[in-house]
C-alpha cells in the first residue's frame, strides 16, 4: 500500500482558476444566495410600474365616470369592448372601493416585495413564497 500523494502542482501553462465571489453568512453560518437575480427583480419592478400606471389609470376613469356620466374613456371601443361599462358596474367596487385601487394596492406590493427579495439573502425565500401565494390567491378569486 502506498502514502497518498499531495496534489500536484499547477502547470505554468495551465490556466489561472477564477476567483470565488464574495458571499454572505446567515445567522447560522451557512452561506445564501440571494433570493432574486437583478434581472428577475428588474423584471418584476417594471411589470409593477406598469400595473400601477394602468391601475391609476383605471382608478382616474371610474372617478370620472362617477362624475361625469357623459364621459368617454380611451378604452371605450363600442358594445364588444368598453371599459366604462365595466367601470360603471356593481362589479368595479370591492368594500366600497374602486377594483383598480385594490390593484394599484397589489402592485405596490410586488414591487415592495420583489426590491426585498432581491435584497434580502436571509428572508427572500419566503418573501417570494409570499408573492406566489398571493398570486395564487388573487388567481383564484378571479374564477
Amino acid at each position: 500500500m502506498t502514502a497518498p500523494q499531495p496534489p500536484a502542482a499547477p502547470s505554468p501553462h495551465s490556466p489561472p482558476t477564477p476567483p470565488t465571489p464574495p458571499t454572505l453568512s446567515s445567522a447560522d453560518g451557512a452561506t445564501a444566495a440571494p433570493a432574486l437575480s437583478p434581472g428577475a427583480a428588474a423584471t418584476l419592478l417594471t411589470l409593477a410600474a406598469v400595473g400601477m400606471g394602468l391601475a391609476t389609470y383605471l382608478v382616474n376613469v371610474k372617478l370620472r365616470l362617477e362624475l361625469d356620466p357623459t364621459f368617454q374613456s380611451s378604452c371605450n371601443f363600442g358594445s364588444k369592448l368598453n371599459c366604462d361599462l365595466v367601470q360603471t358596474s356593481a362589479a368595479s367596487k370591492v368594500f366600497g372601493y374602486p377594483l383598480a385601487l385594490w390593484g394599484l394596492a397589489v402592485y405596490a406590493t410586488v414591487a415592495v416585495l420583489a426590491v426585498a427579495a432581491w435584497r434580502s439573502r436571509a428572508h427572500g425565500r419566503a418573501l417570494l413564497g409570499a408573492l406566489a401565494a398571493g398570486g395564487v390567491a388573487v388567481c383564484l378569486h378571479s374564477v
